[in-house]
């Protein structure tokens, strides 16, 4: 009591100024004190409460290799964002869970990272995999990144699988997007195999050209493989030659009837510029176009 005394006494005999500089320092290193305590009381709160991020993968068994890797790049970026703090406080911790353990069900790896908490999955590099499991995804609301290469399109697309890779939809809506923005082409007709998948392909293509303002004008369809797939060609083209369609023609198919296809329209006068998707292979191309003397132009996303 008398140490306080003898100290409000003395600082009655301070300058003002100095008084006041006295008052503002202090002040300052009251602010700071509370500042860090309520910071350190923060972060252990919010590192108590992490997000959890499932990783599955093959970490045991032949391949390994692939989990491996799958593991280090997540640890990798996981690490990176932790340190940036790019989701703010609470830190992303990894839970790895081995898809190759015998008698371990892919099923029960799904509802175990669920279980855990995890916001999501990262992991199957198998896109056998992943349809097997789609639908326990979507039953746990458990969204999941997908890593493996998308092996075949499967309609309706699942709302609950997000992939590293492209598929049919987004190259086409890709496609649609480069040829009328950046071609500046407002005109495409499209030939499609009379398929689902061909169909849809064509739809989508469709609508994304209608966001732009134009649409596309003609669709023609042929058979899969279908021996009288050139007499069919010879129809579209007497049509497009008849009308003197102008524009691109986009060519929706597989390599083989997209050859025949082509050939074809060349075969009988059609010299309309002609697109295609990723998977049509440009080499295949290169020989049709080398052969039939007349242009040919595939635009691909990748």
């Amino acid at each position: 009591m008398n140490f306080i005394r003898k100290l409000w006494a003395n600082l009655g005999q301070l300058p003002k100024k100095t008084l006041f500089l006295l008052m503002v320092s202090l002040t300052a290193i009251l602010a700071m004190a509370v500042s860090a305590l309520v910071q350190i009381v923060i972060e252990n709160r919010t590192a108590a409460y992490p997000i959890k991020l499932a990783v599955i993968a093959p970490f045991t068994g032949e391949n390994q290799v692939i989990g491996e890797s799958v593991r280090q790049g997540a640890e990798l970026y996981a690490g990176k964002f932790n340190k940036e703090r790019k989701l703010g406080e609470r830190p992303i911790e990894l839970v790895f869970l081995d898809e190759a353990t015998e008698g371990s069900s892919q099923a029960d790896l799904v509802r175990k990272a669920a279980g855990e908490g995890a916001v999501g999955v990262v992991g199957h590099w198998f896109d056998s995999k992943v349809k097997e499991l789609e639908s326990v995804y979507q039953a746990e609301r458990l969204p999941l990144i997908s890593l493996g290469p998308y092996e075949e399109p499967r309609y309706p697309e699942q709302p609950w699988v997000f992939r590293t890779s492209f598929d049919t939809t987004f190259e086409t809506r890709f496609l649609a997007n480069y040829v009328r923005n950046v071609m500046g082409e407002k005109v495409v007709n499209v030939i499609h195999p009379a398929t689902p998948e061909g169909e849809r392909t064509a739809n989508i293509y469709d609508e994304t050209m209608q966001r732009f303002g134009s649409k596309v004008l003609y669709k023609w369809t042929y058979g899969v493989h279908d021996p009288g797939l050139s007499e069919q060609v010879q129809t579209f083209a007497r049509e497009i030659n008849e009308k003197k369609l102008i524009g691109y023609l986009l060519i929706v198919g597989d390599a083989r009837d997209s050859a025949a296809i082509i050939a074809s329209l060349r075969a009988n006068n059609v010299k309309n510029r002609i697109i295609g998707l990723e998977r049509l292979p440009p080499g295949l191309f290169s020989v049709i176009w080398m052969s039939s003397g007349k242009g040919i132009r595939l635009f691909q996303p990748f």
